[in-house]
């Protein structure tokens, strides 16, 4: 079986348990990602970031300009809880 093939049935299967409410909100939502132009604000390499806040592992904000006083920065997310 494709990785298409597994993604389409994961699909299938999560849309028939899903509440009908819950499937137009995300329905709508896809539908105005798909009609915007969201990828022409999408920052290309070798663009800077414009500066922000996150929290770290411990919920203390954390200043993307901070962190590049120290050095290059790296970025990772993680989905959530697993």
């Amino acid at each position: 079986m494709t990785l298409q093939e597994r993604l389409d049935r994961t699909k299938a299967r999560f849309r028939s348990n899903a509440r009908p409410q819950h499937l137009a909100v995300m329905d709508r939502f896809a539908q105005e990602q798909r009609s915007s132009d969201f990828k022409a604000s999408l920052l290309q390499q070798g663009d800077q970031a414009p500066d922000f806040s996150l929290l770290d592992t411990s919920g203390v904000p954390v200043e993307r300009s901070r962190l590049l006083s120290r050095g290059p920065l790296v970025l990772s997310f993680y989905r959530g809880l697993w």
